[in-house]
């Protein structure tokens, strides 16, 4: 059975390893930050790739004004 002096002997952990794990922590946390900003820019190209100025100025090509009928005919 484990007594209350070796619990609290395994609770302290040295000031250095705190440090350590802490600076492991926050890079961590960086790194992951990180990628998801590197993650959202690559997204953006390939949307921005998708979608194309030639893509769309030729869908709204597609629908064209009627010929205009004002005028008198040629007899």
């Amino acid at each position: 059975m484990m007594h209350a002096s070796d619990q609290r002997q395994r609770q302290r952990i040295p000031a250095a390893e705190r440090r350590e794990a802490s600076n492991f922590t926050i890079a961590v946390v960086m790194a992951g930050i990180f990628a998801f900003f590197i993650a959202g820019i690559a997204s953006a190209f390939i949307y921005a790739k998708d979608t194309t100025v030639a893509q769309v100025a030729s869908e709204p090509a597609a629908v064209k004004t009627p010929a205009e009928t004002t005028g008198s005919a040629a007899k």
